[in-house]
C-alpha cells in the first residue's frame, strides 16, 4: 500500500510538470460579475444595486391601500404581470406594505404570521426574475400620527423593524432593499431624521448587508408642505449602505387634480394644463369665484410658471445635495393622477420629470403600475398605455 501511495504521488508530480495540465470543471461564472461581496458590512451602496434602483414602478394597492386578505393578495397581480415587468425595462418594483400585515403593537418583536407565506412566494417570484424589490413600510395615516406624536410608539416601531429585518435578511441583499417609512410628516423634520436614524441602526443590526432606504419628511414646518426643502435638511447617516429618498409631485394642483383625498382644493381642479398656461388656469379660477383657496392655487401655478425649466431648478437642488455628500438619492414616487388631467400634459410632465431625474443621476420609481396613476393597461392583456414607453425612456 505504501508503494502504491508513493507511486500515486509521483504521477501527480509528473502531471504538474506538463505544459497543458487537465483542469477540473469549474463552476459557472455568476450571471452578473459585479455582484458585491456580502460577507461583511458594506462601505457603500454597490453599483449593481444602484443600477437596479435607477428605474422602477410601484405596485400599489396590494399589501397596502387595500382591504388585506389572502384572496386579495394572491389575486392582485399574476405571474404574467411579473413577466411583463421583467421584460419592460423596469429594474425594480416598490412593494408597499401596510402595518397591519406584520406589525404587532402589543408585542412588536413578534411579527404577525398570517401573510408571511404569501409574501415569501411573491418575493421569491420577483427575485427569481432578477427584479429588485423595495420593501416599503407604507403605513396608514393613523400609524404615522402615532409615530410622530404618541410617546413611546416610535420605540415600538423600532423594535418591530429589528424583527422585520431579521426575518427578511434571508433574501439576497442585492435584490431586496428595506425602506424605513413612506412619507413621514413630522412638524419638525429634524425630529423625524433623529428617529429614523434609530430605526436604521436597528435594521442594520439585524440585516447587516441589506441596503436601507431612508425617507425625507413631507413638511419643513407645520403646514409648510415643501418636501424638497424638508429633504434638503437631512444630514447623511454614518452608515454607508444607505439610499436617501423623497417623492416628487410638485406642483400638487397639477399632479393631483381631481383627487378626492388630501388637499381639499384638488376635487375642484379639472383640465389644468402643463406647462403653465395662464389663460387655462385663470379659466379654472373664474369657474369657482367663491372658492378663494382655489383662486390662490391657480395664482401660484401661474406665478411659479411650471414647466421644464422650473422642474429643472427644483430637481437640481436634489442632485446637488446628492453630489455634495456623495450619496445615492432616489425619487421612488412621481406621476400624475390619470382622471381629469389633459393626457398630453400628463405625458409631457412625466417625461420632463423622468429625464431631469436621470440627468441629475437620481433613481426613480413611477407611481404606479395600474389604478389611478397608471402607466400600464391591464384591461385586455398587459401593455403600456399609448406613448408611455417613450415617456419612461424604454
Amino acid at each position: 500500500m505504501r508503494r502504491f501511495i508513493y507511486f500515486f504521488i509521483l504521477l501527480l508530480l509528473l502531471a504538474c510538470g506538463k505544459e497543458d495540465p487537465i483542469t477540473p470543471d469549474l463552476p459557472e461564472a455568476p450571471e452578473n460579475p459585479e455582484l458585491p461581496d456580502t460577507t461583511g458590512v458594506l462601505s457603500q451602496v454597490p453599483k449593481f444595486r444602484r443600477d437596479l434602483l435607477s428605474k422602477g414602478v410601484n405596485l400599489g394597492h396590494w399589501y397596502a391601500q387595500a382591504t388585506i386578505d389572502e384572496s386579495h393578495l394572491r389575486g392582485r397581480f399574476s405571474p404574467q404581470d411579473f413577466d411583463f415587468i421583467q421584460k419592460s425595462g423596469f429594474k425594480h418594483i416598490r412593494l408597499s406594505v401596510s402595518e397591519e400585515v406584520f406589525f404587532n403593537e402589543q408585542q412588536p418583536a413578534q411579527l404577525h404570521t398570517q401573510y408571511q407565506e404569501v409574501l415569501e412566494e411573491h418575493l421569491n417570484a420577483l427575485i427569481d426574475r432578477q427584479i429588485g424589490v423595495i420593501f416599503d413600510l407604507h403605513p396608514t395615516d393613523g400609524f404615522k400620527e402615532k409615530v410622530h406624536y404618541e410617546p413611546g410608539f416610535a420605540d415600538k416601531v423600532s423594535i418591530f423593524w429589528g424583527a422585520m429585518a431579521a426575518h427578511l435578511r434571508k433574501y439576497d441583499p442585492n435584490y431586496l432593499y428595506l425602506e424605513v417609512m413612506n412619507e413621514p410628516w413630522a412638524e419638525d423634520p429634524t425630529a423625524w431624521y433623529a428617529e429614523q436614524a434609530k430605526w436604521a441602526a436597528e435594521i442594520r443590526e439585524n440585516a447587516p448587508n441589506h441596503t436601507i432606504i431612508v425617507d425625507g419628511n413631507l413638511q419643513v414646518k407645520k403646514d409648510d408642505w415643501d418636501d424638497v426643502r424638508a429633504f434638503l435638511l437631512m444630514e447623511p447617516l454614518k452608515d454607508k449602505n444607505i439610499v436617501y429618498n423623497l417623492h416628487f409631485y410638485q406642483p400638487m394642483q397639477f399632479t393631483h387634480q381631481g383627487a378626492v383625498w388630501g388637499w381639499h382644493v384638488l376635487p375642484h381642479i379639472s383640465g389644468l394644463e402643463y406647462p403653465t398656461n395662464a389663460s387655462n388656469a385663470n379659466k379654472i379660477k373664474e369657474g369657482a369665484p367663491d372658492n378663494i383657496e382655489l383662486g390662490w392655487a391657480m395664482d401660484n401655478y401661474v406665478n411659479d410658471n411650471w414647466g421644464r425649466g422650473k422642474i429643472s431648478e427644483v430637481v437640481a437642488q436634489i442632485g446637488d445635495w446628492s453630489k455634495r455628500y456623495s450619496v445615492p438619492v432616489t425619487v421612488n414616487e412621481f406621476g400624475v393622477y390619470n382622471y381629469v388631467t389633459p393626457e398630453n400634459s400628463r405625458k409631457l410632465y412625466m417625461k420632463d420629470v423622468r429625464t431631469l431625474l436621470e440627468a441629475n443621476d437620481l433613481g426613480w420609481s413611477v407611481w404606479e403600475y395600474d389604478k389611478g396613476f397608471q402607466v400600464v393597461d391591464r384591461s385586455s392583456g398587459i401593455q403600456f398605455l399609448p406613448e408611455m414607453k417613450e415617456v419612461l425612456g424604454f
